[in-house]
């Protein structure tokens, strides 16, 4: 039930950024921007290309987790925040059956180098990012 509720949640995220307003509002004094909407998209390591980017960030934190042994048919979903100096901020789990590799794939994530934030009107914004680990498909009964 869980997966079916996070790939909901993924699926209503993605297409929203599309159809409704380019920020999330998390609070007054903060604004998280849909990493989908955004024209100039943070960048991790020295990529200077959406699709390089990702692929690095993923293998970097796959790389991390394969050397510290802990791939071991488990995969989860984390959310987190690309803050305006570039750091991860608000990691979090959506969905994972390992709760050792959960939390260590979190602290991979909070712990990678700086990514270049992403900017608009030439500033540097708070940007969202979903991402998924591992190398399991998830038990169906979680469906």
């Amino acid at each position: 039930m869980k997966i079916l509720l996070v790939l909901s949640f993924i699926t209503c995220y993605s297409l929203s950024s599309f159809a409704q307003d380019e920020v999330i509002s998390i609070s007054q004094k903060s604004d998280v921007y849909n990493y989908h909407v955004l024209e100039n998209k943070p960048l991790f390591g020295n990529t200077s290309k959406k699709e390089d980017s990702e692929k690095a960030f993923k293998e970097f934190i796959q790389n991390q987790i394969d050397s510290l042994d802990l791939n071991q048919g488990n995969k989860t979903f984390v959310s987190f925040e690309i803050a305006k100096d570039g750091s991860i901020q608000n990691a979090k789990v959506l969905v994972g059956e390992n709760e050792n590799f959960n939390k260590a794939v979190v602290d991979l994530v909070t712990k990678s180098p700086k990514w270049k934030p992403a900017t608009k009107n030439n500033e540097a914004v708070k940007s969202s990012y979903l991402a998924e680990y591992g190398n399991q498909i998830l038990d169906p009964s979680l469906i």
